[in-house]
């Protein structure tokens, strides 16, 4: 996120046309992203594996990190994301700390339901059916961020 938020402020500070230019990419992927969603096929899920393990809850914990923070997508999704609610004319560290606080401040707690919530859905969500309309609805909501994306004003 700070990466991505860094590169962000340099981009707006020397070209609005090149900032454009990366919405639009960035909608681009998000619209993308959707559409290969919405045409996926549902995979076995092996959720039974993971509580049979005899890994622990920490090196499990650390291992997921790692993928997540090395995962080059999420820098295209924050470059893509953040600069529709960047205002080039207000001071941008301020807004990206505030935007960077609110999103993981939002991600805790989204994942913590999550969490909290997946080992009551599991059973529920093994169906290939299920799996195409959690996959569906996620992909509209990337097509319709990425649209959204497309057509503000910034």
């Amino acid at each position: 996120m700070a990466a991505s938020l860094a590169g962000i402020g340099a981009i707006m500070a020397s070209s609005v046309w090149l900032f454009k230019t990366i919405r639009w990419l960035g909608a681009a992927y998000l619209i993308y992203l959707g559409i290969k969603m919405w045409h996926s096929t549902p995979k076995e899920v092996v959720a039974d594996e993971i509580e049979s393990s005899d890994k622990s809850k920490v090196v499990l914990f650390r291992k997921g990190f790692l993928v997540a923070i090395s995962n080059p997508k999420i820098i295209i999704f924050f470059t893509s994301f953040f600069p529709q609610f960047i205002n080039p004319a207000y001071p941008q560290l301020q807004q990206m700390v505030i935007l960077a606080v609110t999103f993981v401040s939002l991600e805790l707690s989204w994942q913590l339901l999550y969490a909290g919530g997946g080992n009551k859905v599991s059973g529920w969500i093994k169906t290939p059916e299920r799996q195409r309309i959690i996959d569906r609805i996620s992909g509209s909501l990337f097509v319709a961020a990425g649209t959204l994306l497309l057509f503000s004003r910034k």
